[in-house]
C-alpha cells in the first residue's frame, strides 16, 4: 500500500456468517478460488490497494487465501470484533490515508472493476455514490470520500443504530437509480454469497 494512493478498496470480511454453516464464508471455494480472492481482484483495477477488515483470529487464514492475488492487499484487524460492518469500515479505514474508498464484501464474488471506476468518477463534490437496486441502497458496493465515511461510521457507532445504512444516512451522497445501474452493470454484480446453497446456484450458474 503505498502512500500517494488515490483510491482504495476496502472488503468488509470480519462477520460470523452464520447462514453459511460452521465454515468461514470468505474462505469457501468458487472456480477453485476463496470468495475472498474474488472480491479483491474484482476491485483491484479500480483501485491503488485494498484493505480487507477482518477479525484477529482470520488474520493468518486470509493472508494464505490472498496470497495469490493481483493487488496489493493490507489486513486491518478490528481490535473490537462482533459490531457489524459500520465496525469494519471504521478498522478499514484507520490505516488509509487515500481521500477515496470503494466499498466491498468478501461475499460478492463478482464486482465489476469498470462500474466501480464509474463510480468514482461521480463522485464529484459529494461525499459518495452510492447505487439503488430493487428499492435499496446497496451501501456496501458503493464509494465514499474517506474522511467523512471514517466520521460517519464512529458517529452511527457512538450515537445511532451502528449500521452502515446508518452511517451512510449521515452523509451527502449522489444516489444512482436502478436505471443508472444496469445502464452501466449487470445485475450479477451486486450478487451475494450467503449461504451454502447460494453457492451451489452460483456455481452452477458459471
Amino acid at each position: 500500500m503505498t502512500d500517494d494512493a488515490s483510491r482504495i478498496g476496502l472488503v468488509l470480511a470480519g462477520g460470523r456468517s452464520v447462514r453459511f454453516g460452521d465454515r468461514e464464508k470468505a474462505l469457501a471455494e468458487l472456480d477453485g478460488r476463496p470468495l475472498l480472492a474474488h472480491a479483491v481482484d474484482g476491485l483491484a483495477p479500480a483501485v491503488d490497494g485494498v484493505v480487507v477488515s477482518c477479525r484477529t483470529d482470520q488474520v493468518a487464514a486470509f493472508r494464505g487465501a490472498l496470497s495469490s492475488v493481483s493487488a496489493s492487499v493490507a489486513v486491518a484487524p478490528d481490535p473490537v470484533p462482533d459490531r457489524g460492518p459500520a465496525a469494519g469500515v471504521a478498522a478499514g479505514l484507520s490505516p488509509v490515508s487515500a481521500p477515496l474508498v470503494a466499498v466491498a464484501t468478501c461475499d460478492a464474488p463478482f464486482v465489476d472493476a469498470a462500474f466501480v471506476e464509474y463510480l468514482f468518477e461521480t463522485v464529484g463534490d459529494r461525499q459518495g455514490t452510492v447505487p439503488r437496486l430493487d428499492g435499496h441502497r446497496q451501501v456496501a458496493h458503493a464509494v465514499y470520500r474517506s474522511g467523512p465515511l471514517e466520521r460517519a461510521v464512529r458517529d452511527a457507532l457512538a450515537n445511532g443504530d451502528g449500521s452502515l445504512h446508518d452511517a451512510v444516512a449521515r452523509l451527502d451522497v449522489a444516489d444512482l437509480s436502478e436505471s443508472q445501474v444496469l445502464a452501466r452493470t449487470a445485475r450479477r454484480t451486486f450478487t451475494d454469497v450467503n449461504t451454502p446453497h447460494d453457492l451451489r446456484t452460483v456455481d452452477a450458474d458459471g
